[in-house]
């Protein structure tokens, strides 16, 4: 099973993969690539729209890398990058449209389980700014309905990653 793991920053999205690996170590991960990028370019990511494109580009590579794998957990899909632009208004309109939709459609044949983790369920210490990180996740919703396979997540760390390992083994 191929599972995208989504949401907005500071809702437990590494922390979710790395419980599920634990437990599931079968699973490949697709990590979530902004951090290491954020680190590689110490801190000064240039232009957004340059940033986006390269994670994007990183991203879907990554995918394709474990286009075969059977068991794949990803950090992060292209639906993130999306709202991400979105917020950031990183690309001109027309090309936020094509990302979007491209965003969907590529999303929908890859994974086969989308979790969403919600806004809401975040701690608040978690996140430096929690209004961004409601506004992100506000943006991730309008997406969701147009996810094949959607299931949200909530309650704690334990609960979460039960639901999830029940759901890989039913």
């Amino acid at each position: 099973m191929k599972i995208a793991v989504i949401g907005t920053h500071g809702v437990g999205k590494s922390t979710l993969v790395s419980e599920f690996i634990s437990r599931r170590p079968e699973y490949s991960v697709i990590p979530e690539m902004a951090r290491e990028m954020i680190a590689e370019q110490q801190g000064d990511i240039g232009s957004w729209f340059d940033f986006q494109i390269e994670l994007l580009w990183r991203k879907t590579r990554s995918e394709n890398t474990h286009k075969t794998g059977k068991n794949v957990i990803s950090d992060r899909t292209a639906v993130d990058n999306w709202a991400y632009c979105t917020y950031y208004r990183a690309l001109p309109e027309k090309l936020l449209y094509v990302l979007k939709e491209f965003s969907i459609a590529y999303s929908n044949d890859y994974y086969d389980l989308f979790v969403y983790l919600p806004a809401e369920d975040f701690v608040a210490a978690k996140s430096r700014d929690e209004e961004k990180a409601s506004d992100i996740d506000r943006i991730i919703g309008t997406l969701l309905p147009s996810l094949n396979n959607l299931m949200t997540l909530r309650g704690n760390l334990e609960e979460r990653v039960e639901k999830l390992v029940s759901a890989c083994t039913a």
